[in-house]
């Protein structure tokens, strides 16, 4: 057998929160692959996990159960088996009645002292950070009824509070720190965790309306360059949420989205789209700073799938764009300038 340098104990206040909590999930996932198998640890505390060439291995199966058995591998049940810091009521009482979990009373109580760096004797949870308090709770409540009926379930539950897009946050909560960490960092997982979260609420019009404004140009210039199929969903369900009547000061916000989205889409389809919606945001509401997003959007423009796009626009809605004639000048190109006299002149 490899030889573990180390176990969690040894290491545990050099590791930080965001270390513990992995390495928590890490013993979480071993013990739960051991129910699966249907074997019983109980003996789980931070001395029996080693760190095996870097990885964290669960060691001492010594005093196992085999579920489907109900007899101790290598001990006897009379035994007072297992460290008395970590074993479920139980466990002390019946060892042979013991099930999963009384492995989940350990890991509740391993979670205690990676968060604290104190021994679990009579955990005091007025110190734990909002959310692992409940967490902690769970799992050593003496009712086994009581604690969380799966290993997994736990997993969920600590996953949910350690990430910043947990669904105990009000949607616009977790946005936000979304934002703010992919802003920060200008990494491509952390962009893409800001496009996942708004499409996995394409419906919630009200958080696209209120959040997208504040998303940074440098997040949404990753976001397209990583994943342009993401990108182009995420602006037209944008458009699709500011359709309607806008107050005025945040036609001025929707605009700027748009015009910024615009310069990011390869699709001419959902380039039309986009340009569609702001051509007749810009009319309905009669905002200048609308007509001056146009202004600067056909101005020196040189990318011809956009041009060619805008154009089938202007002819399409001549109605609309007829408010847009005096947006041109000499730097604008001759097919978008000549579309949008003949929109002028068709009224």
């Amino acid at each position: 057998m490899p030889l573990g340098s180390v176990n969690l104990r040894t290491i545990l206040t050099e590791l930080n929160e965001e270390e513990k909590i992995s390495a928590f999930i890490e013993i979480c996932h071993g013990v739960q692959h051991a129910h699966e198998e249907g074997v019983i640890h109980r003996d789980l505390k931070p001395d029996n996990v080693l760190f095996v060439n870097g990885v964290l291995k669960i060691s001492d199966f010594g005093l196992c159960m085999e579920l489907d058995r109900q007899t101790s591998v290598l001990t006897r049940i009379d035994q007072n088996l297992g460290t008395v810091f970590y074993m479920a009521p139980e466990q002390i009482k019946n060892p042979s009645g013991a099930d999963e979990r009384a492995d989940i009373y350990a890991l509740g109580k391993i979670l205690y002292e990676l968060l604290t760096e104190d021994f679990p004797v009579a955990p005091d949870l007025t110190g734990i950070k909002n959310g692992y308090r409940f967490i902690i709770d769970k799992c050593i409540r003496s009712n086994p009824s009581d604690r969380f009926y799966s290993v997994a379930k736990l997993v969920e539950q600590v996953k949910l509070v350690s990430r910043p897009d947990t669904t105990l946050d009000s949607p616009m909560d977790a946005i936000s720190k979304l934002m703010l960490i992919a802003a920060r960092n200008v990494k491509s997982e952390d962009s893409l965790e800001v496009m996942n979260y708004f499409l996995s609420r394409a419906n919630d019009g009200q958080l696209y309306r209120q959040a997208l404004t504040k998303v940074p140009f440098s997040v949404m210039e990753l976001i397209a360059a990583i994943d342009q199929n993401g990108f182009e969903t995420l602006m037209l369900t944008y458009a699709l949420h500011v359709a309607g009547d806008l107050t005025f000061s945040y036609v001025d916000e929707a605009a700027q989205v748009l015009s910024n989205g615009l310069k990011l889409l390869v699709s001419p389809s959902a380039m039309k789209e986009v340009f569609k919606r702001l051509l007749i945001m810009g009319y309905r509401h009669n905002r200048y700073f609308v007509r001056s997003c146009v202004r600067n959007i056909v101005c020196g423009l040189t990318d011809r799938d956009l041009i060619q796009s805008i154009t089938e626009v202007i002819y399409e809605n001549q109605s609309y764009a007829a408010w847009y004639s005096e947006c041109t000048n000499s730097s604008t190109p001759e097919i978008i300038s000549t579309a949008f006299t003949e929109a002028n002149m068709s009224i």
